[in-house]
């Protein structure tokens, strides 16, 4: 698998991708929170906004994993703003 494929599993889950669009979709699995931009740079302004929408989600329960990205290398992108959110909120249930 090259550097550029995204995971099918983590933590021994099935990666589902997370949909902005249907929020209540059940989240069964590792959700992966991803933009469809092949521009990894936003990710930094739309992970927040993305992480929100699953929290409030009615299905937040069900998520026993998060997958962020495709996201930039850590020295090129900065991700304090996905940092600060996980501060803000310890939990998402």
């Amino acid at each position: 698998m090259s550097i550029y494929e995204h995971q099918s599993t983590f933590a021994g889950l099935p990666v589902v991708n997370f949909d902005l669009k249907d929020p209540n979709a059940l989240l069964k699995g590792a959700i992966r929170l991803s933009t469809d931009e092949d521009n990894y740079d936003a990710m930094t302004n739309q992970a927040p906004i993305l992480l929100d929408a699953l929290a409030s989600s009615p299905n937040k329960n069900e998520v026993s994993a998060i997958v962020i990205g495709p996201y930039g290398a850590c020295y090129e992108v900065d991700t304090q703003a996905i940092v600060q959110w996980f501060v803000d909120n310890p939990t998402i249930s």
